[in-house]
């Protein structure tokens, strides 16, 4: 399937940039996959708008939230998350989310740790779990895993209810079939 990965060239600097075609192929790809759950796809969906096109560094954090006094995540959603994204990942599943991101001709690629950033707003994996003992896990879309680019990434805050808003149903590729305006 992916056999044509062999014969791509690595492209650095303002070549590497996916056109807006190929983030919707991504898109597409992540909307219609049989490995990743409801919440991850609406994750991934997430930080790909929020990169500008795999052009910037971005990242989320979902922390666990036992009295619904944040408006986060039970420990159970947030490791359906991890598990759907995991699978998306994992080369004996369907997605090869890695290999996908390849095609994009992009540098960037998915990540994602059980913890979340500093005062900084750095990533410490010590910081696990949190100062009121919750769960928390960070998802990245970065250079390098785990947001280990040198840079600071921006730290996206989302609630519950702006994740359940993406419509992960309308990825931009067949732009027709979904009402919207075609990409090029």
């Amino acid at each position: 399937m992916f056999v044509g990965l062999l014969c791509l060239e690595q492209r650095k600097g303002k070549e590497a940039m996916a056109t807006p075609k190929q983030v919707s192929a991504l898109k597409y790809l992540i909307a219609k996959n049989r490995d990743g759950r409801d919440l991850t796809k609406r994750i991934l969906f997430l930080l790909i708008e929020a990169s500008h096109g795999l052009t910037k560094e971005v990242s989320v954090c979902l922390g666990e939230d036992t009295d619904g006094s944040r408006d986060g995540y039970t420990s159970a959603e947030i490791k359906d998350a991890v598990d759907g994204f995991e699978a998306m990942e994992s080369s004996t599943c369907s997605t090869h989310l890695d290999a996908v991101m390849k095609l994009t001709g992009s540098d960037f690629g998915f990540s994602s740790h059980v913890g979340y950033p500093d005062k900084k707003m750095l990533f410490d994996t010590a910081l696990h779990p949190r100062h009121d003992g919750l769960a928390s896990y960070m998802f990245w879309l970065g250079k390098e895993s785990w947001g280990h680019s040198g840079e600071k990434i921006r730290l996206l805050e989302v609630s519950r209810k702006e994740l359940q808003a993406i419509d992960f149903s309308r990825p931009g590729l067949y732009p027709e079939r979904e009402g919207k305006k075609k990409t090029t």
